[in-house]
Formats: structure tokens, C-alpha cells, sequence
């Protein structure tokens, strides 16, 4: 019995205790009596955490004054007295320094004899790395996050048929969609179906085969049905069996830069169309220095002006310095009654109040215009025009008139083409000074010395010209001639001293009834012609009508008639033709009654 004794007595030696059980624990494990909150007992890893018998729970864990659910903190011990049932939960303790350290506590009640909660056993894992590197990651996801929706572009990330599956906040204003909308979208119902060959094609021999996409441009239909125009990268995302799961793209809104390269490719053309424009208006100077003629030189400044400018409507008007108006020297586009009847004062609009203040003009819409506010004109195009006064040292010329731009560009007119338009004038203005000193000293040789109008060697060639040009332009050419019935009686009469006085008067009388483009020539003796440009034959019988009342109502030493032949010229005309069917006429309103006005077409 003594031997059997002993040996029970070496066994309970070697049968560890509680303490060393808890102390082969390398979490730190302790009790607390819920009564007063005191540290019972605790394992070696908590001693080492200064969490020994004999220290309240909250002062050694939190170094605090209170419990820790006075501290707003879950707290184990409160959980089991009111549920009686073990508690895990995530918990944090606070060193000296006020700094968390965070622990899983898995927390046990121990009841006594009456089944009441006495103490509470606590098992603590430190998980302070493992919470330290989930707020690092839910920081870093913050930040993604909030980059992702500042982003100035769009983000899409969408299944592999298209369904898209998440975007951020710009790729939804891009497309106008509210975000349940977004959600319902398909990348293909909103591609234009022009793009959707191309897309594939991308889809299959970069994205599924690289991995990703190379930067490419696209169009997205918007809600209001718009497009935008786009700049896309995509990248393929794989899911853990490594099959392809689905699309991320980035989406930059590239309407600025559209809109950015269209000015710019605008702005080339312009360039180049400004470029060759100059180049002609250059190359013209030389011909029109060349040219003596005015009126081949009129006609030359018109053809010009309506090639480089590119339009159909273009008047020269030349300044009478008698009567102070502008009349049309040579015309492109303009009706002919208009051309015979316009004669502007300064001062007038348009053209007028241009040339009294010596300043060009480009209104881009005549009834939108403040200054000028007025219903477009009929038989005008556009409402876009432009006016040149042409000047030489600071004396006015006369003007030129465009209008009805036909450019692609469109129907207004810009600052280039003013620019272009008033050098050609400074061009046209030397030509024109030298084209009517030629003229002024060409008249010394081609004036008649008495009435100081032309003579006949110079209505020849005028005559000549003027039918050229008709048959050019396909114009309308007329031929007055005027003689003044029973002049050898009025000479008889008053003497030739009168007579010269007579022929003087009347060949005043019909050059003022003329326009400064019409040419008026004394033929011989008492005839006088006229050669009227642009004239067709009911025109020109409404200016011989205009002659014979002014001609009555001279004072002289008796009342004087006279009569008028009026021929137009016809297709294959000539000098000839034009005077004798002129002369046929004058010769049936003599044989008539005189101071009459016969017509031959």
C-alpha cells in the first residue's frame, strides 16, 4: 500500500497545473472577475503585456479610468453577462501612448454553483497587422475610388458581350444617361453601326490576341441621340480559370480636339485658298499696268475681281467730278436697266457714303446691319457684299461693288477677301489715272475743236470697241444720232456765230443726258451720235426722249427740234451695219415731221 501510495503521489507531480497550461499559450489568455473587473490570472504572453493578477482589466488594456463600454467600445464582458453565451469579436487596447493595437477576443464565461456568470476567460489574437493592412486597403481603394470618379475621362468595364457591368461618373455625364440607365446599356447599341466593323476588328486582332488595345478613335450615341466623338484604350481582364471575363476601357471626350483639328484644317484651306488669291492678285499688276484702255481696262478689273473673289456680281463705278456721282463704268452680273439708270451722290448709300469717306466696307448681312438695316435687294443671292472706293493721293476715282459670293466657304464675305478686293483697287487705281491721261492727251488729237466732244475719227474707233465688246459679252450695244432740223435756215438767219453757239448748247444738252460711260462725238456739220453701251434698243429710245425735251426747252433765237435715229446692235454686226441702220432711221423720222425718234433694230 506505502508503494502504491507513492507512486499516485509522483503522478500528481508530474500532471501539470492550470497556470502552466496557460502559459504554454502564445496568445495572451487571462481571467477577469466580473464583479470588479480584476485580472484574476493571466498566461506568461499576457504578463508580458503587463496584464497581471491583481490589475483592472480596463486600466491594464486601455489605460483608462472607466470600462471599455463606458469608452463606447464593445466589450466582451458586457456581451456575456447579458448573454450568458461565449463572444467573439474584434476589440482594440491602447498602450501608455494612446496608440491601438487591435485583437481578436474570443471570450468564455465561467459560472458558479448557481449558474450565474462569475468570471470570464479571454483568448486574444493580435490582428493589429493584419487591420492595419485592411485600412491601408481600404484607404488605397478611397483613393482609387475617388480617383476614378474625379477622372476627367471615363471608365467602363463591361462583359465579353458587351453588357456594361461598372463605369465611373464621367463616362456617365459623357453619354448623358442617368446611372440605373447606364447599367442597361449595350457598348454596341451605342456605337454607330459605321463603327461597329472596325470595333470588332480591334476586338479580335489586338485586345483578344495582345491583351490589349492600341489607342483608337470611335463615336458614342448619346441619350439625345448625338454623337460624341471618342479616344478609347482597352485592356482584357481574365477570371481565375484565366478565361477571358471581360473589357476595362478608359473613354476621353475628344470633341475639343475635333473641334480643335477642324479649325485648324479650316484655317489651312484658308491659308491656301489666301495664298493662291494673292498670287493672282499679284500676277494681275503687271497686265493691268499694260492696259491703256479704260474701258478694257474697266472690263479687265471686273473679270478679275469676280475670278479671285469668286463671285457673280461686280460693278465699277467711276466718279463724274461735274455732277459729283457715281455712275457704272463696266458691270458683271447686274441688269442693264439698272446699270443705265444708277447714278449715286455722295454721300448716298452704300457706295456713296464709301466713297465720301475714303473707307471700304464688308457688311456681312444687309438687314442685320445697324448702320445700313434694309430688306435684301431682289435678285441677290446673298446678303453678304463689299465696296472698294478706289483712290489716288487721297482724291476719290470711283468705287467697286461685289456681291453673291459663290465660295464653298460659304455666302458671307471675310476679312481676307476685303483685303484682296482693296489690293486690287490700289492696283486698278494707278491704271485707271494712266488709262485716262492716255485718254486726256489721246482727246487732244480725237476732240472736236469747237464743241469740245469727240470728233468722228475717234467715234470710229470707239464705235469699233464698243462692238467688240458687245459681241464678248454677249451685251446689248445702241446707236443714237441726232440732227438738228432746219439748222441751215437758223444759219441763214442769225449767222454762223449763232450757228457755232447753237451746236454748242445742243451738244452740251446731249452729253449731260448721258451717262459718263455713253460716248457722245460730233459726226459732221449739224449731226452729232451717241454710242451707248449696255443699252438695249427700248433704252435707248427712252434717252433720246430725254434729249428732245431738254433740246426744246433751250432758249435760243427760236425754238429748235431735233431728230433722232436710234440702231442696236445684233449678233455679227459691224461698224457699217450699226451706222447705216442708224442713219435708216434718223432718215424716216426726218421724212416723219422732224423732231421725232425712229427706231431700227
Amino acid at each position: 500500500m506505502a508503494r502504491h501510495a507513492h507512486t499516485k503521489k509522483n503522478d500528481l507531480n508530474d500532471t501539470p497545473n492550470f497556470q502552466e497550461i496557460i502559459d504554454g499559450i502564445v496568445d495572451p489568455f487571462y481571467i477577469i472577475n466580473i464583479q470588479d473587473y480584476r485580472i484574476v490570472g493571466a498566461n506568461k504572453a499576457a504578463r508580458q503585456l503587463k496584464i497581471s493578477p491583481g490589475c483592472l482589466c480596463y486600466s491594464a488594456l486601455h489605460h483608462s479610468e472607466g470600462p471599455c463600454h463606458e469608452q463606447n467600445l464593445p466589450c466582451p464582458l458586457a456581451v456575456i453577462k447579458e448573454t450568458l453565451k461565449p463572444a467573439t469579436m474584434e476589440h482594440a487596447h491602447f498602450d501608455p501612448k494612446g496608440s491601438a493595437h487591435y485583437f481578436e477576443i474570443n471570450a468564455y464565461p465561467v459560472f458558479d454553483q448557481d449558474g450565474h456568470v462569475k468570471q470570464i476567460l479571454e483568448h486574444v489574437i493580435d490582428i493589429t497587422d493584419r487591420k492595419r493592412h485592411e485600412q491601408a486597403v481600404r484607404e488605397s481603394e478611397k483613393r482609387y475610388r475617388q480617383l476614378y470618379e474625379a477622372s476627367r475621362d471615363g471608365y467602363i468595364l463591361v462583359d465579353m458581350n458587351g453588357h456594361i457591368r461598372e463605369f465611373n461618373h464621367t463616362f456617365q455625364e459623357m453619354l448623358g444617361y442617368k446611372a440605373p440607365e447606364v447599367k442597361a446599356l449595350n457598348c454596341w447599341d451605342i456605337t454607330p453601326p459605321r463603327w461597329h466593323a472596325a470595333e470588332k476588328k480591334i476586338l479580335e486582332e489586338q485586345v483578344l490576341s495582345l491583351g490589349y488595345s492600341e489607342l483608337y478613335e470611335k463615336e458614342f450615341i448619346r441619350k439625345d441621340g448625338t454623337l460624341i466623338p471618342v479616344e478609347l484604350r482597352t485592356s482584357l481582364l481574365h477570371d481565375d480559370n484565366g478565361n477571358p471575363s471581360s473589357i476595362w476601357s478608359f473613354v476621353r471626350d475628344i470633341t475639343e480636339r475635333k473641334e480643335a483639328d477642324g479649325k485648324r484644317e479650316i484655317l489651312r484651306k484658308q491659308i491656301e485658298t489666301e495664298k493662291r488669291k494673292l498670287e493672282q492678285v499679284l500676277s494681275i499688276d503687271q497686265t493691268m499696268s499694260s492696259i491703256s484702255n479704260l474701258n478694257h481696262l474697266v472690263d479687265f478689273v471686273i473679270e478679275k475681281a469676280t475670278e479671285i473673289l469668286e463671285v457673280e456680281r461686280c460693278s465699277l463705278m467711276l466718279l463724274d467730278h461735274t455732277s459729283k456721282e457715281l455712275t457704272i463704268r463696266g458691270a458683271k452680273g447686274v441688269d442693264a436697266n439698272h446699270i443705265m439708270s444708277t447714278r449715286i451722290k455722295m454721300g448716298e448709300p452704300l457706295a456713296g457714303i464709301v466713297a465720301q469717306e475714303g473707307r471700304p466696307l464688308l457688311v456681312n448681312n444687309i438687314e442685320e446691319e445697324k448702320m445700313f438695316s434694309r430688306p435684301n435687294r431682289p435678285g441677290y443671292k446673298n446678303k453678304s457684299f463689299m465696296i472698294a472706293p478706289i483712290t489716288l493721293q487721297n482724291k476719290l476715282v470711283g468705287v467697286v461693288n461685289v456681291a453673291d459670293k459663290k465660295s464653298p466657304d460659304g455666302p458671307s464675305f471675310a476679312e481676307i477677301d476685303l483685303r484682296i478686293l482693296c489690293t486690287i483697287v490700289r492696283q486698278a487705281a494707278t491704271s485707271i489715272e494712266n488709262a485716262t491721261n492716255y485718254r486726256e492727251l489721246e482727246y487732244l488729237s480725237v476732240s472736236d475743236p469747237l464743241t469740245g466732244i469727240y470728233n468722228y475719227r475717234y467715234f470710229i474707233r470707239a464705235l469699233d470697241t464698243e462692238i467688240e465688246r458687245a459681241n464678248r459679252y454677249h451685251g446689248n450695244l445702241c446707236l443714237l444720232m441726232l440732227d438738228i432740223d432746219n439748222f441751215k435756215s437758223y444759219n441763214d438767219d442769225f449767222g454762223h456765230l449763232e450757228g457755232d453757239i447753237l451746236l454748242k448748247r445742243i451738244s452740251t444738252v446731249f452729253k449731260n443726258n448721258l451717262r459718263a460711260v455713253d460716248i457722245v462725238c460730233r459726226y459732221a456739220g449739224d449731226e452729232f451720235v451717241a454710242v451707248l453701251p449696255q443699252t438695249d434698243i427700248d433704252q435707248a429710245r427712252i434717252v433720246a426722249s430725254k434729249v428732245t425735251e431738254s433740246i426744246k426747252n433751250l432758249k435760243g433765237k427760236r425754238p429748235v427740234s431735233v431728230s433722232i435715229g436710234a440702231g442696236e446692235y445684233s449678233k455679227h454686226s459691224d461698224r457699217r451695219d450699226m451706222i447705216l441702220k442708224t442713219d435708216q432711221a434718223l432718215y424716216q423720222a426726218k421724212r416723219e415731221g422732224k423732231g421725232r425718234i425712229c427706231c431700227f433694230r
